[in-house]
């Protein structure tokens, strides 16, 4: 297991290093100040009115999303069936200790904080932003999934007699399940979202961080803890939360020459 995670770190390091070196456009704030804590607030609070200022294509992405999740509902039960079928000695190892880890935070969190360390170690300032960054967004993306687990208080597939995937009880039940969406599968695609953003013109980075969401995501399915569309829509979930973090703390500054007519001069550009 710690093979396996410090391999991980290993190679993200090794191409964040390089990109870092190549970066010089953007302005970050890395200390952990008030204005840093004061962030949580603002973009909690921006993460709950974005849907006053979407427009008709985010509408619409909304819509096809909750589509895809409302028809999964009805195959949920088979799905569940089918990953019971793949236990294992070996599965059930992968999926304690090398999957489950990386949603419940402790591989997470534990990669921001190294992220951090190398930022501190290297003045490495893209480092320290991409661990501030995450760790906020792990937070506020867990406080966000807790709002519908509450509102549809939906069985897991271990409560009840038999696996049921169609008992919502809603949030005045007395007992509490909470399995829509998967907390777990939000945080994970929350800091994945972050840290693929951040990387994004090196194609194999998001490729590592959204298969590694998956699979733990899938890991919960396996663990006999969610459905899939709960894994869905915390995917869902994660990768919108941690796109308006990422996108709100992110004015990338550019000068650039410029030559007109009559004059010349440097414009400076940002990107919102």
């Amino acid at each position: 297991m710690k093979r396996f995670f410090i391999i991980y770190f290993g190679i993200l390091i090794l191409s964040t290093g390089k990109i870092c070196s190549q970066t010089v456009d953007s302005v970050y704030k890395t200390s952990f100040s008030k204005n840093y804590f004061k962030s949580f607030l603002l973009d909690t609070r921006d993460i709950a009115l974005s849907p006053l200022h979407w427009d008709y294509k985010e509408y619409a992405g909304a819509a096809l999303t909750g589509g895809a999740i409302l028809y999964v509902t009805s195959r949920d039960l088979q799905i569940h069936n089918y990953f019971m079928e793949q236990e294992s000695e070996k599965n059930d190892k992968i999926a304690e200790k090398y999957l489950e880890p990386w949603g419940s935070g402790l591989y997470s969190m534990s990669t921001m904080g190294l992220f951090y360390l190398y930022g501190v170690s290297f003045k490495n300032d893209r480092a320290k932003r991409v661990a501030m960054l995450g760790a906020k967004t792990f937070l506020i993306s867990g406080l966000f999934a807790a709002i519908p687990k509450i509102l549809f208080n939906r069985y897991r597939p271990y409560n009840g007699k038999s696996p049921d995937p169609g008992m919502w009880m809603g949030p005045f039940a007395p007992d509490f399940y909470r399995s829509f969406p998967s907390g777990h599968t939000t945080s994970i695609f929350s800091v994945a979202t972050i840290v693929a953003s951040e990387y994004q013109n090196t194609v194999w980075v998001p490729v590592l961080c959204y298969s590694i969401a998956t699979a733990s995501g899938l890991s919960r399915i396996y663990s006999n803890d969610h459905w899939l569309s709960d894994v869905m829509c915390g995917a869902a979930f994660g990768i919108a939360m941690g796109k308006l973090i990422y996108n709100s703390n992110n004015w990338k500054l550019s000068i650039n020459p410029y030559s007109g007519r009559n004059n010349t001069g440097l414009m400076l550009s940002f990107k919102l």
